[in-house]
């Protein structure tokens, strides 16, 4: 595991940052971006949120807006989350025992940035208070370019052609972002899928995730593998994918323990899911008129059909736990089987028998029974056809897979024809 220095990260927040009072507003400002340009602008965060140029990213209670600050002669990309107002007693316990999540955020952003781990740049927090009321919160961060969501990333991908040479590194990304945020002791407690962010365009290729949306975490000085467990049982990913991913994010094969604990809290929060229209009537009927409305665009195939393909085997392989893909098939499918396994079993055991007696006892005539799969790419055709040749007149087999494209497609008829003038079946 890699050796992060926890303890320190209140001393760090403190080095990095210092005190900062604006107006009506008082909070911290990241070191990096003090300059009195930006400090004026700060003060007025409440009216740059009603302006023209002000662009929602992100609508609800608390509300994400992209704002253009002045900063260093120039303009600074910002994203200001604004949290809405809460009861009464919420107020009472963030101001007296746990910090308010503005704070929260800022501290956890400093964190994670002093441990390498990727999230946005924080650059300030911002409150005013009245009393023991949180009247205004804001946690300043910069905007990140070119970003999508792993939400919006994975259901994309599944819901294409997906392979296990595109799935692999997104995996890859997502899994060391989460191993170095939990050994840097920081345990999120809301990882979900729309929580990380993935490069997209030019820094595709290049650039690393981001986790965002950290009020709700917390630091400590190392987590177990139950806060592992239940941290990583938030992300949405098919059941055989998710245990690919646990294997990334460990390193090696994941251990059972892991595993266990995973199990258990996904169940946990599954039946929370489940049962949410229970607990929330009002909000969840409200919801579901909305969804009627403008439903989703971007959704999670069927289970049933989300199937990876494997560039190595040259095979399909589904993305469920085999208990899952049992729970798919029809109740009646088992009974089906036995009925037509006990209504052939008399006829198939006398041709059993009578095959066997003849077993071995006859040559078996091999012409034009053999042949030879290929399946070349640019770099090995030659390789394979080269080899091909040195079997003789053997005939050749070349598959065509729907996934590869056009492309792939013309390239293999242009085999087939090469094969045929040579005079190969």
């Amino acid at each position: 595991m890699n050796e992060f220095v926890v303890k320190d990260s209140l001393t760090n927040v403190a080095q990095d940052s210092s005190a900062l009072v604006v107006g009506e507003y008082a909070g911290v400002i990241n070191n990096a971006f003090r300059c009195e340009e930006l400090n004026q602008a700060l003060s007025r965060v409440p009216d740059l949120l009603q302006a023209p140029d002000a662009e929602l990213i992100a609508g609800g209670r608390n509300q994400n807006v992209r704002l253009m600050l002045p900063f260093q002669g120039g303009r600074l990309a910002v994203m200001v989350k604004s949290f809405g107002k809460q009861k009464r007693w919420k107020d009472y316990v963030d101001i007296r025992y746990r910090k308010t999540k503005a704070q929260r955020s800022f501290e956890a952003a400093l964190h994670l940035k002093t441990n390498k781990v990727g999230t946005p740049a924080p650059v300030a927090f911002l409150e005013r208070r009245c009393g023991n009321r949180l009247e205004e919160s804001y946690f300043i961060s910069l905007f990140e370019e070119q970003v999508t969501s792993f939400h919006d990333q994975i259901i994309s991908t599944l819901n294409g052609e997906p392979t296990c040479g595109e799935l692999a590194p997104m995996l890859a990304r997502v899994a060391e972002l989460c191993r170095a945020m939990h050994d840097a002791g920081f345990i999120h407690h809301d990882l979900g899928n729309q929580n990380i962010l993935l490069p997209q365009g030019e820094e595709s290729d290049s650039g690393c995730a981001q986790i965002i949306d950290l009020n709700r975490g917390r630091i400590f000085p190392e987590l177990s593998m139950r806060q592992r467990a239940q941290d990583l049982s938030r992300l949405n990913l098919p059941s055989e994918i998710m245990q690919m991913f646990l294997d990334i994010y460990w390193g090696t094969p994941a251990p059972e323990l892991l595993r266990t604990w995973h199990r258990r809290y996904v169940s946990l929060f599954r039946l929370r899911a489940n049962t949410r229209r229970l607990r929330h009537p009002i909000r969840e009927a409200r919801l579901a008129r909305e969804r009627d409305i403008h439903p989703e665009v971007n959704a999670f195939p069927a289970p049933r059909d989300i199937w990876i393909w494997d560039d190595r085997s040259d095979q399909a392989f589904s993305a469920l736990e085999r208990k899952e893909r049992v729970r798919l098939y029809p109740r009646g499918r088992s009974w089906c089987m036995l009925k037509s396994t006990a209504a052939a079993a008399w006829s198939v055991r006398k041709h059993y028998l009578s095959s066997k007696a003849r077993a071995f006892s006859a040559p078996v005539n091999l012409k034009s029974r053999i042949g030879i799969a290929l399946d070349p790419d640019g770099p090995s055709q030659g390789i394979e056809v080269g080899l091909l040749n040195k079997l003789g007149a053997a005939p050749a087999l070349l598959r065509f897979c729907h996934h590869e494209g056009q492309q792939r497609w013309h390239e293999q008829a242009g085999l087939v024809k090469h094969l045929a003038a040579a005079g190969r079946e």
